[in-house]
């Protein structure tokens, strides 16, 4: 059958609104990961910020593990160019003052469920903890989203490890999520996987509070004197303000 003109504009114009809904709806829950990136709880998604959104938020952490140790990281990220983001973290953790991160991100497809991929640069002005990652973020449903990359950590030699996350939003107020990540500084160079699980509330269309449990398994309770290593399960409490310049 051929379209008319009128026809083929409607149907454009469809395709166009499904992809700017599925875009929203991907970014809208786009909050920074511990170490600042968007992302999960600790692992950097392929989401990102877009032109000229930026957010800022703080995270404070309760010892619940086999330590006493209380931290606290800001951070803040900017979405600049086309599909670049760029953000800096600091606070008690890291200890070399200010980390600087950068992430590229784009779209397979366009499709109404597409994967996005980016690779990005964590912990740049880092001695020891700068990484480089891959991930791929897939949404297998509207409400249902899979992550999936490695990182290279740099520190006494590369270390390849694995990064796996999920999250699942429960309504347009509420998401919850968890993700496998390696431990920040690696144990005698050995890889250490952490769990992480939590829950992100949308107070307002800009703030967000966030409640996750860092290392539900506690497997950093061994580990070098470095703070966010210093061991067990951590409870994190915090807030991300988000909006347009």
């Amino acid at each position: 059958m051929m379209l008319t003109i009128k026809d083929d504009i409607i149907l454009k114009i469809s395709h166009f609104v499904i992809i700017f809904l599925v875009l929203f709806s991907f970014h809208i829950h786009a909050n920074s990961t511990l170490g600042g990136p968007t992302g999960l709880i600790v692992m950097p998604t392929a989401e990102s910020l877009k032109y000229k959104e930026f957010n800022v938020g703080g995270n404070y952490l309760f010892p619940a593990g086999n330590n006493s140790t209380y931290e606290y990281v800001y951070k803040l990220n900017l979405g600049t160019f086309q599909n670049w983001e760029i953000g800096a973290v600091g606070g008690k953790t890291p200890t070399e003052g200010m980390y600087l991160n950068v992430k590229y991100y784009l779209m397979s497809s366009e499709s109404e469920l597409p994967l996005f991929i980016a690779i990005g640069l964590q912990n740049i002005s880092s001695s020891q903890k700068t990484d480089l990652y891959m991930v791929a973020s897939k949404k297998l449903r509207e409400d249902l989203g899979l992550h999936l990359g490695f990182k290279a950590i740099f520190n006494t030699k590369i270390t390849p490890v694995f990064m796996a996350g999920i999250n699942y939003i429960v309504s347009d107020k509420l998401e919850v999520l968890a993700d496998l990540s390696p431990s920040t500084v690696l144990d005698n160079l050995t890889e250490t996987y952490i769990v992480n699980i939590g829950a992100n509330y949308k107070v307002s269309s800009t703030f967000t509070v966030n409640a996750h449990l860092l290392d539900i398994a506690s497997k950093t309770a061994v580990n070098i004197e470095s703070d966010l290593e210093e061991g067990g399960m951590r409870i994190v409490l915090g807030v991300t303000y988000s909006k347009f310049l």
